[in-house]
């Protein structure tokens, strides 16, 4: 149900991994409990084909559920968890007392709290029923029933080491989302990125629960990995420094929650467009290093003579090097970034023209005014 943003899964016989319909929260808390068991067999309620079921935990989230086949072990879709309450202190504790937990495992239950979406219950189970009544003619006016499970035969035996357990689990899964998401950035994969940071995202609760401070400091490092995932892959450092610099000050001089709620796929995006852009793995190490040096002093005298001696090579094979790899000559190159970085000048910048053509190393005015055609 990705309009919900909440977990769907289609779970058969012999429902192996069943336990991530919690997320294994359930089986935290209760160590004997058995999902599959309690879910199909124990809720006290008759369970039929094609209804909706409304499973109301007392751990205060909801599991959406729909049994699609007949028989003893039936085929089921299960969404969730989710929950219809804001998070705060007084929810927490309440969960926590109600469970017979500790305040020192106060963390790591509003982590996994936090990361579940906010959902009006009856929306989405009336949403359910109208996809599935348009694909499966026996859906049509079928109920919804509410189910509730209570705890009060659950042997708790929530410890702390159980506990940790289950937040390094929950650690190591929104790692996974994180890696992914900087791995498709730096192979240029703009679609895989953007669906891996929402998985990201949304394991967090960065969209949901969040606030600017939180949200800010998530921005700030992932700007700083996505920095690092661009220099390593051969991204021009002058390149990703800008665009590092340029985030990191819109971060800075933000306050909005939906400002900070855009701002990492805004990152992750343009991020993978500089590495598709500017990603010169395919280049020798000599001929990154002489774009480096351009992109450093654009505003300084250039020549063939100067770079040639800078590196200590002859003068013909840097000419002859650079020209096989990048397809046009030093010359040219030069003055082509020169006119690109002009033009971003022009488009952002109040200064003059005449102090554009300097700042960028033209040193004729009249010849600067002659590439870009300026009436004089």
């Amino acid at each position: 149900m990705d309009a919900f943003r909440a977990d769907t899964f289609l779970l058969e016989y012999p429902y192996e991994n069943i336990d991530k319909i919690d997320r294994g929260f359930r089986k935290t808390i209760w160590s004997q409990y058995d999902t599959a068991t309690t879910v199909l067999s124990n809720s006290g309620v008759v369970l039929n084909c094609h209804e909706i079921l409304l499973l109301q935990s007392n751990l205060g989230f909801y599991n959406l559920m729909t049994i699609l086949t007949p028989g003893d072990n039936p085929t089921f879709i299960s969404i969730g968890p989710f929950r219809d309450e804001e998070i705060n202190l007084t929810f927490l504790q309440r969960i926590i007392a109600d469970n017979k937990l500790t305040e020192s495992q106060l963390n790591t239950v509003r982590h996994f709290y936090q990361s579940l979406p906010l959902i009006s219950p009856n929306d989405i189970a009336a949403t359910l029923l109208h996809l599935l009544e348009h694909f499966i003619p026996e859906y049509k006016d079928a109920p919804i029933k509410n189910i509730s499970f209570s705890s009060n035969d659950r042997h708790f035996e929530a410890t702390d080491e159980r506990l940790d357990a289950f937040s390094v689990d929950y650690a190591k899964t929104f790692s996974n989302y994180l890696n992914k998401t900087l791995e498709a950035v730096g192979e240029g994969n703009t679609s895989e990125a953007l669906d891996n940071l929402t998985l990201y995202a949304n394991y967090l609760g960065l969209e949901r629960s969040a606030g600017v401070p939180i949200l800010k400091k998530t921005c700030y490092a992932l700007n700083t990995l996505l920095y690092q995932t661009a220099v390593s892959n051969n991204v021009q450092p002058i390149y990703a420094l800008r665009q590092f610099t340029y985030f990191d000050s819109l971060i800075d001089n933000s306050a909005s929650v939906r400002f900070f709620q855009h701002m990492p796929y805004d990152l992750v995006h343009k991020y993978t467009i500089l590495i598709k852009n500017y990603s010169f793995k395919e280049y020798s190490y000599l001929v990154r290093s002489i774009r480096n040096y351009i992109d450093l002093h654009l505003d300084e005298e250039l020549s063939l003579q100067l770079i040639a001696d800078y590196f200590n090579k002859n003068a013909s094979y840097v000419s002859n090097t650079f020209k096989n790899e990048m397809g046009t000559t030093l010359t040219e190159y030069i003055q082509n970034e020169r006119v690109h970085l002009a033009i971003r000048y022009l488009n952002s910048s109040d200064m003059s023209i005449s102090e554009i053509a300097s700042l960028v190393g033209f040193t004729d005015f009249g010849y600067f005014t002659k590439v870009f055609k300026i009436p004089s």
